[in-house]
């Protein structure tokens, strides 16, 4: 009997087809993808002069991808020749692992020296910088010196272009920088020292024991050619323990030779956490109400004609910023204001106060201090002055008030009875008419 032949096998049949491993397309898709954003992202940067940043949670794709490229070479690995891909996914963890460190050390290097520079900015008393000492050190006292220093601080708050001003040249400041509102509000550097909440809060001795402590950033990020980080502070004083952030923002240089600059953006400043100490800081709010409680009665004795025959008015009227047409315009507006607000404060002439107001919350902390033992508070109120009996204002100022306790007392005792106040200073900072313009 003859034996069959043996059946020849072709090389298609000595040779098992191996499907290509799901896991390692999968981790080359992540690690290509990855890739070619990060090389979209520079060639945007390059092109157009600006860095281009993705959310932090971008490095999770290049994770992603390495993590999916082992697993894919070792399902290759184990599965007995049964499955193809371990080129693929190599080539896949290379491009994750490559690409995502190259975008993470991008990333996290330039955003550990933009925090650094913006918080040395902050910090540190430079050329052009040193938001935080120049303000303490130009509230701790009412002298030129230290005024100059404050409106230092006030002109970091503006773009760089904009500090054109000297800060040492207090009438330019205020003629130029403080000019009232069409309501008649304040300027920018009274609404500055008076108004916002660091100047407050450092004022005089708050400031000088003051603990400053940079803590975590916030927010970064880049927009309209500007970096923006906003950083927590925690700032101690003896009224008050509060977290500030605050927000600052870049000027990128336009030429070649010119450094980056920066400055404080107080509209998206604000206090996180605020807490008033115990005994102090709760004694210094009963005290401010009660002050301000007692001021609206004294201006209402005011508007009533009760005068006081103290000289009162302590503005510094030739710095003062009010519309006129020229100089000898400007000196004749000012000296007429000055004589009307000494008359009226002294009961004489024809212009009485009328619409006064506190327009410092009682709740807002600091400005005050303890001079001799006894407790000062400088609220900024409002009024107008009218011509008797006719009931339309003619003029309306903003002035800071100088208010004294007339005994010394201990803000820290709150057991302690409250003191009796005088009234011992106005200064105007605003003036503006209050009778509406004929075109």
């Amino acid at each position: 009997m003859t034996e069959p032949l043996p059946t020849p096998q072709g090389p298609s049949e000595q040779l098992a087809y191996q499907p290509i491993s799901g896991w390692a397309i999968a981790g080359f898709a992540i690690g290509g993808l990855f890739a070619l954003l990060v090389a979209i992202s520079a060639a945007v940067a390059f092109f157009q002069g600006a860095p281009v940043f993705f959310p932090v949670w971008i490095i999770g794709v290049a994770i992603l991808g390495v993590a999916v490229s082992l697993y894919a070479q070792r399902h290759v690995q184990n599965s007995e020749a049964t499955r193809a891909g371990a080129n693929l996914a190599r080539w896949g963890f290379r491009l994750s692992l490559i690409s995502g460190l190259m975008y993470f050390s991008y990333y996290f290097v330039t955003k550990s020296a933009l925090e650094n520079q913006a918080n040395d900015f902050v910090m540190e008393m430079k050329d052009d910088a040193g938001f935080f000492p120049r303000l303490r050190e130009g509230l701790a006292k009412s002298d030129d010196a230290h005024r100059t220093q404050l409106n230092y601080a006030f002109l970091l708050t503006q773009a760089p272009n904009a500090r054109g001003a000297r800060p040492d040249n207090e009438k330019y400041m205020r003629q130029t920088l403080d000019v009232p509102n069409k309501e008649g509000a304040s300027g920018l550097l009274t609404q500055f020292r008076e108004r916002e909440f660091l100047p407050r809060i450092l004022f005089r001795q708050l400031g000088q024991d003051a603990e400053i402590t940079p803590m975590e950033v916030v927010d970064w990020r880049y927009e309209k050619h500007s970096y923006k980080i906003s950083r927590m502070y925690r700032i101690k004083t003896k009224e008050i323990e509060m977290d500030f952030v605050l927000a600052v923002y870049s000027a990128e240089a336009e030429s070649a030779g010119q450094g980056r600059k920066w400055s404080v953006n107080l509209r998206e400043s604000f206090p996180k956490s605020m807490t008033l100490t115990p005994q102090l800081g709760e004694g210094v709010r009963r005290l401010r109400q009660h002050s301000y409680d007692w001021l609206r009665q004294r201006l209402k004795s005011l508007s009533d004609g009760k005068a006081d025959t103290r000289q009162l008015d302590q503005t510094p009227w030739d710095v003062l910023a009010i519309e006129a047409n020229n100089q000898d315009e400007r000196l004749a507006l000012l000296d007429q204001h000055r004589r009307q607000l000494r008359q009226m404060l002294a009961g004489q002439g024809d212009l009485k106060m009328a619409q006064f107001d506190v327009l410092t919350r009682a709740e807002q902390p600091g400005k005050w201090e303890q001079v001799d033992g006894k407790i000062r508070m400088y609220p900024m109120i409002h009024f107008a002055l009218r011509k008797m009996p006719g009931p339309v204002p003619m003029y309306q100022y903003e002035a800071i008030a100088t208010l004294e306790s007339k005994q010394p007392v201990d803000p820290a005792r709150l057991d302690a009875p409250l003191p009796d106040w005088d009234l011992i200073g106005v200064e105007v900072r605003a003036v503006t008419s209050a009778e509406p313009k004929v075109k």
